[in-house]
């Protein structure tokens, strides 16, 4: 069940596309500022930020809500994440230190810890925000139609990113199905993602207590 209005949305989406590429820039830079520049954070692999595409923009448009209507009935307003960024760390431990610092800097909306519910199966991991996206970005796009005011931003480790990137590559493919092997393997390369990471967590532990007793 798709909207009745989806040409309309894409033709707003086209009109706005350009304006949402320069504003994700300007975010992009914002957060490097705040992260290698004003409080220098440690660990950090890369910092990217993208724009939704218009398939994923219409896909997330047309969800339907439990009672079979849509989701989004205003979805440039609705849809938080048209704009997203995501800070990969090296370290499990830094994770937490970074969503810190980042929430001194900006108004946040939401905050999800992302861990699969049951303990004993193996999934996504990650950390997510809904940030308002400052005024002093902002007020440069307020004459722009269907510009957003929030944005996403995910704090990762390496091997959480590199799940989360694969995991999404697939959910992308065109298929109706994916096999009970394939889900299993999936399975395999969350588990041992969640191993590294907390085998790394330990390794720094030990060093830092190490360093603490020499001192």
């Amino acid at each position: 069940m798709a909207r009745e209005d989806e040409r309309e949305l894409i033709e707003r989406y086209e009109i706005v596309v350009n304006n949402l590429e320069s504003l994700k820039s300007d975010i992009e830079i914002h957060i490097k500022e705040i992260c290698y520049e004003i409080d220098k954070i440690s660990n950090i692999d890369k910092i990217t930020c993208r724009v939704k595409t218009l398939k994923s923009f219409l896909k997330k448009a047309n969800k339907l809500d439990d009672n079979n209507r849509l989701k989004y009935q205003k979805p440039f307003i609705e849809i938080q994440d048209l704009i997203g960024c995501r800070i990969v760390m090296y370290y499990k431990t830094d994770v937490e230190k970074a969503a810190d610092i980042l929430m001194g800097h900006f108004r946040r909306i939401e905050k999800e810890k992302i861990i699969p519910d049951d303990p004993k199966m193996f999934h996504y991991e990650g950390l997510h925000f809904i940030f308002a996206i400052p005024l002093q970005i902002l007020n440069k796009y307020k004459s722009i139609p269907d510009i957003p005011v929030f944005f996403e931003l995910q704090i990762l480790t390496l091997f959480q990113h590199a799940w989360a990137t694969t995991e999404h590559d697939i959910g992308y493919k065109p298929t109706d199905h994916i096999d009970d092997e394939i889900l299993r393997k999936l399975a395999f390369i969350a588990a041992q993602a969640w191993g590294a990471d907390k085998i790394l967590e330990e390794i720094i532990k030990s060093m830092d207590q190490g360093q603490n007793s020499n001192n």
